[in-house]
């Protein structure tokens, strides 16, 4: 599927569900998903969906949270530089949603020991920066970083506030995480404060 294919779905005025339980769905009502792979890993990539295309509503509601890669798909184009992160989120924007995150899990090559998020609030570009945590537990970062965001919104937080918030709390869980040996391949984050529950008298 091509990158062209994907944007004449995010200004679709026909709404879609999104999210893994609705898999089926949006292929039916978009088509072809099923053809779009990771690029590494062969799977199907219906993620690209549910974190980075808005329905209508979501367009409304104004918030697209793609990863560099999932950007690069959207855009048919690569990402290596903090400034294409950054054009990345305004060129996001200009497809329908107010608030874009160009979500820096990946890192860029001018700021490799840094996790930059971009955010595009609708009139301008701005960074939310982390130091960079050495470690294979990050499986799930970006899942992570949108539900604490939602959780923020609905605690009451605007915008800019619950994705401060939502950073915050991803580093908190890299960080608490990042020692841990727990067998092969990425291991989960520390979402809930053990480390710092096991440092308490």
């Amino acid at each position: 599927m091509t990158g062209r294919r994907m944007r004449a779905a995010v200004r679709t005025d026909s709404p879609f569900p999104t999210g893994p339980e609705r898999a089926a769905e949006i292929r039916r009502r978009i088509g072809g998903l099923h053809v779009l792979t990771d690029a590494r890993e062969g799977r199907d990539a219906l993620g690209v969906v549910s974190a980075a295309v808005p329905d209508s509503a979501a367009a409304a509601r104004g918030r697209a949270h793609p990863d560099l890669r999932e950007a690069e798909v959207l855009l048919d184009g690569p990402i290596h530089t903090l400034a294409d992160q950054r054009e990345a989120a305004r060129a996001l924007g200009a497809l329908g949603p107010a608030t874009v995150v160009v979500k820096g899990g990946h890192p860029v090559s001018d700021a490799a020991g840094e996790a930059i998020n971009v955010v595009w609030d609708g009139s301008s570009v701005h960074e939310l920066r982390s130091p960079r945590i050495d470690t294979r537990n990050n499986h799930g970062t970006g899942c992570t970083f949108a539900a604490a965001t939602a959780a923020w919104l609905a605690r009451g937080l605007d915008a800019a506030a619950a994705l401060r918030a939502a950073k915050a709390y991803v580093l908190d869980a890299v960080a608490g995480a990042a020692v841990w040996r727990l067998g092969g391949g990425h291991g989960p984050l520390d979402h809930f404060g053990w480390i710092a529950t096991q440092a308490e008298p």
